[in-house]
């Protein structure tokens, strides 16, 4: 397996992945507000956002961003999103991320698991040549073959972290249509969360392109939550707040959870190992999630009350 679990394990301390915000890489003056959204991740996109005429020049203009948040303490993390893998940018791409005062790459479209080992060989390659440690990497699922090969490519990565879903891209390469209710990717999107599950890594829901529309973003929020997912991707700042209520515990399951763990060691001085609580029968899973939504609310409280990372 690979990167760290992500609110998954209540022994480690899980990474947030509530919010993906994305830009385009030849947007300086996006990129360079990336510390004031407040955004668990802040994705600097080379690819589909950037025009192939600017292409190269943005990859300057990414690390001069870089360089600036990481100067004005910028909480998120800072990832650098490559072109996807077959590409004539994709090499060069990972070359000047790892050269950049980033966390990690972003990689999107990944088919295949060749595909993974290729990307992983060229990042140790271009980090032995820069002299630096190994960057993070999100990988992004967003096609058929990309779904049907999802366990392979998030269990056998050796640096991943997490995984987005690109829906839009997948619905596209699958000849469906797009709706509101987003029933045509339900079995991917599902697919993808008990891949990444299955890693130990962060899952991270596809966008909700109506910017318009909060209470669409918080509804699509709601589903993927509940299909097993620790964040979205954000298409605009404003959808960052929402992501954050979302998929942070709220204040009632984090009273609950406390509650339910104080009744499980009065249960287990009593010998039982399951037991009543609140008119719920309770043994192990729901003791676990108990603990693990109170491990990714003490990471919330951490990063909403630690200075600003570098």
């Amino acid at each position: 397996m690979s990167g760290p679990a992500a609110g998954a394990a209540p022994s480690g301390v899980p990474e947030l992945y509530r919010s993906f915000l994305i830009a385009p890489a030849n947007r300086a003056d996006m990129l360079r507000k990336f510390h004031l959204r407040g955004a668990d991740l802040n994705i600097m996109c080379l690819e589909d956002g950037t025009p192939d005429s600017e292409k190269v020049g943005a990859r300057t203009i990414a690390a001069d961003a870089a360089r600036h948040l990481q100067e004005v303490g910028c909480r998120g993390r800072v990832f650098i999103r490559s072109n996807a893998p077959g590409t004539r940018w994709i090499d060069d791409d990972l070359a000047s991320i790892v050269a950049a005062p980033v966390a990690g790459v972003c990689v999107p479209k990944v088919a295949t698991l060749e595909q993974v080992v290729w990307i992983e060989r060229r990042l140790r390659h271009h980090e032995a040549e820069q002299g630096r440690p190994p960057l993070q990497l999100i990988l992004g699922i967003e096609s058929v073959a990309g779904v049907v090969n999802a366990v392979d490519i998030c269990t056998r990565s050796t640096r991943a972290c997490a995984v987005y879903f690109g829906g839009e891209d997948y619905t596209t390469d699958l000849g469906g249509r797009r709706s509101r209710e987003g029933l045509e990717f339900l079995y991917a999107r599902s697919l993808i969360a008990m891949a990444a599950r299955l890693a130990g890594i962060g899952a991270i829901d596809t966008a909700t392109l109506e910017i318009r529309e909060p209470e669409l973003f918080r509804a699509d929020a709601i589903a993927a939550r509940n299909l097993g997912y620790h964040g979205r991707v954000c298409v605009h700042p404003d959808q960052v707040p929402i992501a954050h209520e979302e998929f942070g515990p709220s204040a009632a399951e984090i009273d609950r959870s406390r509650r339910l763990l104080e009744a499980e060691q009065a249960s287990l001085g009593s010998g039982l190992a399951v037991f009543e609580f609140e008119g719920e029968m309770t043994d192990g899973p729901l003791v676990k999630r108990a603990c693990n939504i109170l491990a990714v609310a003490a990471e919330q409280g951490r990063a909403m009350g630690a200075p600003p990372a570098s």
